[in-house]
């Protein structure tokens, strides 16, 4: 029981690390940061490069200060968070 609970509690790190790094990703491709956006291939370089690089910066600053083992407070609180991301992002 402990083993899932520790994989559950990784997997849903790094889900919401995935969401915080999309959202974080609109300010930095408005301030140019993944090139100009006159080029047109900001959005592109966002998405590839961007995105991949702040999951997994995010996460591993996650797993690494989190709290061991994640208290069920914050285990509810973040499934339901993505359960909403997941409700407005695909279903909405």
């Amino acid at each position: 029981m402990q083993l899932v609970r520790t994989i559950s509690d990784r997997l849903l790190l790094l889900l919401l690390s995935a969401v915080v790094a999309f959202i974080a990703l609109f300010p930095l491709e408005r301030l140019g940061v993944f090139g100009s956006s006159f080029e047109g291939s900001s959005g592109y370089v966002a998405v590839y490069f961007g995105f991949p690089i702040l999951t997994v910066i995010f996460a591993v600053l996650a797993v690494r200060f989190g709290p061991r083992p994640l208290p069920v407070w914050a285990r509810i609180v973040g499934w339901v968070l993505l359960a909403l991301v997941f409700a407005l992002g695909f279903i909405g």
